[in-house]
């Protein structure tokens, strides 16, 4: 939940007319330059991994994706601080000259593909390098250690309760509250935590498959982004009548939006994506994962979104 809010007011305080590619980039570095921090910094960790230490529960950890707190943080906060269906969807925007309140103008429609591929570059660039840049201040944190041993079970027991209370009071504003943008912000909350969880189950099942390419992380991030099509497309897309949007409540729109920027926005990551295609070991399988990954999600949300607004035209949510 928190990684959501910091994603969607970073995204909002980047936003504005004149703002070079803003947005989502700056969520999608923030996000990259702390994974590459926490993962390459090993006295936040190191207290907790030596012989004497013993968790709360279970057996004694014997890497830092076994600590509770540790997966807490990258999985959920940072995964969550980054979208990579928000990224898919700012390159269909790029390409199909659309905008939620008209379109980019291009003196002709192939300046659409170039002005995907810049923004691909930059957000590679940008979301590698946030995670190289956060490797290099680790390691000018060698020397600090943190004694998390001493309060970790504490903490855990702390977070999980406030989690919990805090996914029961979010969802109690998303019923209660009905004015102004208090239930968008809550509904995003109330959604995160299915996407946070649905990826991290989606990278323990498939992502020892192989070791060349990460197929939980791609299933995450391209069904993401499936979703994310398909309810950008309920909210903007022309009905067959021609009247409005497929969706016209104001209500329905809104837990769309809930949807697509709570559940679809923690479901897909750039943080892990950028984190992974530091980590692979051989330079070709980094840029094939990372080629096939981009590729397949855009590939998806053409085929799902661009093809009926092309036929049926497209218009304004009824919500913001």
């Amino acid at each position: 939940m928190l990684g959501t809010l910091a994603r969607l007011g970073l995204t909002r305080l980047t936003s504005f007319e004149g703002s070079l590619a803003g947005g989502v980039l700056w969520a999608n570095f923030g996000g990259s330059l702390l994974m590459g921090i926490l993962k390459s910094w090993d006295g936040s960790t190191s207290s907790l991994l030596n012989g004497d230490h013993k968790p709360l529960v279970g057996p004694k950890y014997t890497s830092q994706t076994d600590i509770p707190w540790f997966v807490g943080v990258t999985t959920g906060l940072y995964g969550s601080f980054t979208s990579f269906s928000s990224f898919i969807e700012v390159m269909f925007n790029l390409s199909a000259h659309k905008q939620i309140n008209g379109l980019y103008s291009y003196p002709n429609p192939g300046y659409g593909v170039m002005a995907l591929i810049a923004y691909v570059i930059l957000t590679m660039a940008v979301s590698v390098g946030g995670y190289k840049a956060g490797s290099h201040i680790a390691k000018g944190l060698k020397e600090l250690s943190v004694p998390v041993n001493k309060f970790e079970a504490v903490a855990d027991v702390s977070i999980m309760v406030v989690g919990v209370a805090g996914w029961i009071v979010v969802l109690v504003l998303a019923i209660v509250m009905n004015h102004g943008s208090w239930r968008y912000w809550s509904l995003c909350c109330v959604f995160s935590p299915f996407g946070v969880y649905i990826r991290y189950l989606f990278s323990q099942w498939w992502n020892k498959v192989s070791k060349r390419f990460m197929v939980g992380t791609f299933a995450a991030n391209v069904f993401g982004t499936a979703i994310m099509s398909i309810l950008v497309l309920l909210q903007t897309g022309k009905s067959m009548s021609g009247a409005g949007p497929i969706v016209s409540h104001p209500v329905k729109c809104t837990v769309l939006s809930g949807l697509r920027d709570g559940l679809c926005g923690s479901l897909t990551t750039i943080s892990t994506f950028a984190a992974e295609c530091n980590n692979l070991r051989r330079l070709r399988d980094a840029y094939a994962y990372a080629l096939i990954s981009i590729a397949v999600s855009y590939i998806i949300m053409v085929l799902i979104l661009g093809v009926y607004i092309w036929v049926h035209g497209s218009t304004a949510a009824v919500c913001q």
